[in-house]
């Protein structure tokens, strides 16, 4: 889906990087740099958060808290919560957690935790919205 989406948007030129060769054995490709050189790992990474990193029914009970939340706002991270003055109003998903541990054993840790959206989310028998904030998660390298 991404590649039709770059493909039928781009208007005079398409560059790919990727790290196989799927595009030179299956595409007509004008240009193709093969890069040997080793990178080091990014001193800093941001993950931004979806509806699959947060606990949804979490927020059922902080509807109130979250509405006065402003996107921008920095929040505090302690263990697989996010809090907002002390108090904690989302609880991160396994998966997410589990996503965490991964880059703390590659030598990340939280940084900075800011809200980038609140959105509205109701499951299918509840009669009420609930406010859903969704994070992006700043990582630093040995921190």
């Amino acid at each position: 889906r991404k590649l039709y989406v770059g493909f039928t948007r781009a208007k005079r030129k398409l560059f790919i990087h990727c790290n196989t060769a799927i595009f030179s054995d299956s595409y007509h490709v004008a240009t193709i740099i093969n890069d040997q050189n080793v990178f080091p790992a990014p001193e800093r990474i941001s993950l931004q958060l979806s509806l699959h990193d947060v606990f949804l029914d979490y927020f059922k009970n902080h509807k109130k808290q979250i509405l006065q939340l402003r996107s921008g706002m920095a929040l505090e991270f302690f263990e697989g919560f996010l809090l907002h003055k002390g108090q904690k109003i989302a609880s991160l998903s396994n998966s997410c957690r589990d996503r965490l541990n991964a880059w703390n054993e590659k030598g990340y840790s939280v940084e900075s935790v800011t809200i980038s959206f609140i959105v509205a989310w109701k499951k299918k028998e509840d009669t009420e919205e609930t406010a859903v904030l969704l994070p992006k998660i700043s990582l630093m390298k040995g921190k």
